[in-house]
This record gives C-alpha cells, sequence and structure tokens, in this order.
C-alpha cells in the first residue's frame, strides 16, 4: 500500500514540477466565475426549499438493488471506511499541491485558488443535492440501519465526487498551462483516475454505496474537474480597421474561442 501510496505522489506531482513553456493562460472572468458562484449560491440556498425531510429508518430494508449494485456488501465495515477517508485526504492533499505548485511556477496561484475552489464546492453542492432529493438507502441499511438521516444519503458518492473534482481539477490545470510531455500528462491523468477508483472501491467494500453511487460521484466530480478549468482558457479577441473601397472604414474581429 505504501508503495503505491508513493507512486501516486510521483505520477500526480511529475507534471506540475516539469519545466516546461505555458500552452493556455487561464484568467479569471466575471462573467464566468459570476455563473459559477451563483450556480453553487442557488443550489445551496434552494436546497432546504425543496429538500424533504429524509426518513428515519428503523429495520433492515427488503428488495435490495440487484445487477451491478448487488455486488455491494449489506453490512458496514469500518476497515474500509477508514481507508477510504485516507484516500479522500490524499486526494485533497495532492491535488492543492499540485495546483500550489503550478501556481507558485508560473506566477498564477491566485488564478488556480479560485478554480479549484470553484469546482470543489460546486461539486460539493451537486453532491448535496443529489443526496437529500433522492434518498437512496445505503447498503448497510439492508441489515443494521443505523436510524439517522445519514442512511438514506447513498446517492451518489460524496467520497467519490470530492476525491475526483480534487484530482482531475489539479490534473487539468497543470496539463493546461503546460506543454507537457505524453507521459507526464498520463501520470497527472492516471493518478487522478486511480485516486478516483481506489475510493470509489473502498466505499462500495464498507457497504457506505452501491458500485452505481461510486461511478455517478466520480463522473460528476471528473467532468468539473475537467469543465471548470477549461472555461477559464483566455479567449484572444483582436478588432481591426481598415480604409474600405468606398473610402468608409471596415471593423473586423477576430480571436480564439
Amino acid at each position: 500500500m505504501k508503495r503505491i501510496a508513493c507512486a501516486l505522489v510521483v505520477l500526480f506531482l511529475v507534471g506540475a514540477s516539469s519545466p516546461a513553456r505555458a500552452a493556455y493562460e487561464l484568467r479569471l472572468d466575471p462573467i464566468v466565475d459570476g455563473a459559477i458562484v451563483g450556480s453553487f449560491a442557488a443550489l445551496e440556498l434552494g436546497l432546504p426549499l425543496v429538500a424533504p425531510a429524509p426518513p428515519l429508518l428503523d429495520a433492515p430494508g427488503a428488495n435490495p438493488p440487484g445487477g451491478l449494485d448487488g455486488l455491494a456488501p449489506r453490512r458496514f465495515r469500518k476497515g474500509p471506511a477508514d481507508a477510504s477517508d485516507v484516500v479522500r485526504m490524499t486526494a485533497l492533499g495532492l491535488g492543492l499541491a499540485a495546483t500550489g505548485i503550478d501556481g507558485l511556477a508560473g506566477d498564477r496561484i491566485l488564478t488556480n485558488a479560485v478554480i479549484f475552489a470553484e469546482a470543489w464546492f460546486l461539486a460539493s453542492a451537486l453532491t448535496d443535492v443529489s443526496k437529500q432529493l433522492v434518498l437512496r438507502p445505503r447498503p448497510y441499511t439492508y441489515t443494521s440501519p443505523n436510524g439517522s438521516p445519514d442512511d438514506v444519503h447513498s446517492f451518489f458518492s460524496g467520497h467519490a465526487s470530492s476525491t475526483a473534482v480534487a484530482a482531475f481539477t489539479a490534473a487539468r490545470l497543470v496539463d493546461l498551462q503546460n506543454d507537457l510531455p505524453t507521459a507526464a500528462r498520463v501520470g497527472l491523468y492516471g493518478g487522478a483516475a486511480a485516486l478516483s477508483l481506489g475510493v470509489g472501491s473502498l466505499r462500495v467494500a464498507a457497504g457506505m454505496h452501491f458500485p452505481t453511487d461510486v461511478l455517478a460521484g466520480a463522473a460528476v466530480g471528473a467532468a468539473l474537474g475537467i469543465v471548470i478549468p477549461t472555461l477559464h482558457v483566455a479567449k484572444g479577441v483582436s478588432v481591426s480597421l481598415a480604409p474600405s473601397a468606398d473610402g468608409g472604414v471596415m471593423a473586423g474581429v477576430g480571436g480564439t474561442f
């Protein structure tokens, strides 16, 4: 386990520490950032108005899901649950480290920090909304529910979404802003995927989530981790003026979008 963890650290940070020219410039934008912050605020402030009161389960459930979700154990296991907490915090630590190293190297620490925070908090808000609206019982409730609201917060996995968004946001930030060799890109995205897969597997083994819970959470986190930094790629716009044949002036606008 220690060797695997060390390998992931090396893979995940290799891109951030690789000296290379900037490939794209990322910028904070009032429209983009306002939309992201507004979406987060709307989700968090609106959730209490629409979320139903969760049922309290005082007896084991009947008819648990089958198919792929039938692979999840129906009891809580502390060992994998504790390990999933470690992997989640490791992903957050690596994400912050890679984002910070890249930011300091390219004098863009504020931009990186804001983008990372936007992706993290938006993933958190979407996770909260899903858990409190879907109200899916966790696997362990089919043998021994706790009688708490958390019993029905299985979909989708917050550990999976937060791990994926931290890892993929950092990977995307480093990738976009540096002309990386293929090996470094494989290391970044491969490390992000490995962390997401690892925490998801542990949450299923712990009896806390079904496989579809962790797959959905990882997909949401990874998507936000890719999309949010990409939305901040600087749009170069140029305006040109030239005389026309009839003695007037022609205006032209060009750029990269």
